[in-house]
C-alpha cells in the first residue's frame, strides 16, 4: 500500500481531536495481552498474533466479546470489561507513544490549533497516562468515558458538540470509533493504522490513512 502525506492548512482548523489509544499511544500490544490474560483463565483460545485480532477487532465490543467465546449469558459484560480494564492498565504502563507523535503535537500547537483528547478509554486511566508520558500540557481538554463499560464515544462527542458549535474540527484516530465522532461533528477525519486496526480496515471508511506521524509534518 502506498500511503500518501496529508498536508494541514495552518488556518483551516480550530480544534485537532485525538483520539488517543492506538493513534497516540502504541498500546495495542497491552490490550491483546490482557484480552489473552482474561482468555486462559477462561480455558479459551488466546489471541495468536496481531492478524488474528485485527480479524475480530473490526466490531462492537459485545460481539467481539462473544467471538473469543465469552458466554455472556453467564457473565455480564460490564464486569467484563471492568476486568479488562485493570489488566489493561497494569500491562500499558510500559506503552509509549508511536514515533513523530510529539512532533505532531508540537506542530498543531505551534499553528495555533486547540488539540483536545476524545477517547473511549476510562478518563481517570487517560489523564495518568498523559501525565506520565509528559504530554498532557499540549491539550486543552482530555474527554474519556467513567467506565470501560460502553467503549463508545457518541455522548461526549455529542456533548462537546453543543459546547462548541463553531469549532472546526479534524479528528484523527485508528478506529470506527473516530469515523464515528467525526460523521457527528460533521468534520474531516484523518485515519492512522498500525494501532487497532488494519489498514485495510480503516480504507473502507473513505477517509485518508496514513501509515505514520511523518506523513503529517
Amino acid at each position: 500500500m502506498n500511503f500518501k502525506n496529508i498536508l494541514i492548512p495552518k488556518n483551516k482548523y480550530t480544534h485537532i481531536i485525538w483520539d488517543f489509544n492506538g493513534t497516540l499511544l502504541d498500546d495495542v500490544s497491552a490490550a491483546v495481552a490482557a484480552n489473552n490474560i482474561m482468555l486462559k483463565k477462561r480455558g479459551l483460545s488466546e489471541i495468536e498474533s496481531l492478524d488474528t485480532f485485527y480479524t475480530i477487532a473490526d466490531r462492537p465490543m459485545w460481539d467481539f466479546y462473544r467471538e473469543m467465546g465469552f458466554d455472556l449469558e453467564k457473565e455480564d459484560y460490564r464486569i467484563v470489561a471492568a476486568e479488562w480494564g485493570e489488566y489493561y492498565r497494569m500491562l500499558s504502563r510500559s506503552s509509549s507513544l508511536f514515533p513523530g507523535a510529539i512532533d505532531c503535537l508540537r506542530r498543531f500547537e505551534s499553528m495555533g490549533v486547540n488539540q483536545i483528547v476524545l477517547s473511549a478509554s476510562e478518563k481517570n486511566i487517560l489523564t495518568d497516562q498523559l501525565s506520565s508520558l509528559g504530554i498532557i500540557d499540549f491539550f486543552s481538554e482530555i474527554l474519556g468515558l467513567e467506565t470501560f463499560h460502553t467503549i463508545d464515544k457518541t455522548s461526549i462527542t455529542e456533548s462537546w458538540k453543543s459546547r462548541n458549535p463553531d469549532a472546526v474540527s479534524l479528528v484523527i484516530g485508528d478506529t470506527e470509533n473516530d469515523v464515528k465522532t467525526a460523521k457527528i461533528l460533521s468534520c474531516d477525519c484523518i485515519l492512522k493504522c498500525g494501532g487497532h486496526r488494519s489498514a485495510n480496515s480503516l480504507l473502507k471508511h473513505g477517509y485518508p490513512v496514513v501509515e505514520c506521524f511523518s506523513q503529517l509534518l
